[in-house]
């Protein structure tokens, strides 16, 4: 409950970092390391900072120490506890720093839909997509939407744990269609698994 509870005060930093694959990268880290660490040997609420301070670095989002700090945290000593907590974290870590987030799947499927949708009209045509201002639109809407119910679903903590991230974007991807948010761009468009069907071959479908 303690990680659970520091994991929505990663989260609550979005306004501040208006970047969420650092906020979702920075949750993945404080799991991680809480997954060899007790809460009562390292503060929780130090490795926070530590956690989206190196997060912001892995997703290259540039700020010094002094910026994150003034932007982050009042504690005129966070400077002091930032380079030691990044440390202990980097450490906990074992220095594997790469996570594959749901919003980077999504964005695969999202960019080979685009490609698609471009080359091949008669496909456009399916999906009642008849421009290319159209498709621009469409994929700005599937983009995000999925964006949005990725971020709200990682914070479930057992999604996390049991289900890889294409599963989870694809997941997102087929509630945001059956919630009817779809509406305007298809007809009888019902699910991801159509959507799958209706863009991709057999081929290119096994692939997610």
């Amino acid at each position: 409950l303690i990680v659970i509870y520091f994991c929505d005060k990663i989260r609550v930093n979005l306004s501040k970092i208006p970047k969420p694959n650092v906020i979702i990268t920075a949750i993945c880290y404080f799991h991680r390391f809480y997954l060899r660490e007790h809460v009562h040997c390292v503060d929780p609420s130090k490795m926070v900072y530590a956690c989206l301070f190196l997060a912001s670095k892995v997703e290259e989002l540039s700020m010094t120490h002094d910026e994150f700090c003034h932007r982050l945290s009042k504690d005129p000593k966070a400077m002091d506890y930032l380079v030691y907590h990044e440390m202990l974290l980097l450490r906990g870590l074992k220095y594997q720093l790469h996570v594959l987030t749901p919003i980077q799947a999504a964005q695969s499927l999202v960019n080979r839909c685009n490609n698609l949708l471009r080359h091949s009209p008669q496909i456009a045509a399916k999906l009642g997509i008849n421009s290319e201002e159209e498709i621009t639109k469409f994929i700005q809407t599937v983009n995000n939407k999925i964006n949005a119910k990725i971020y709200d679903a990682y914070f479930i903590r057992q999604v996390v744990f049991c289900f890889s991230p294409t599963v989870i974007a694809l997941a997102c991807f087929d509630l945001f269609l059956k919630e009817g948010q779809f509406a305007g761009f298809h007809e009888g468009l019902a699910s991801a698994q159509d959507f799958i069907k209706l863009t991709f071959n057999g081929d290119q479908c096994s692939q997610f």
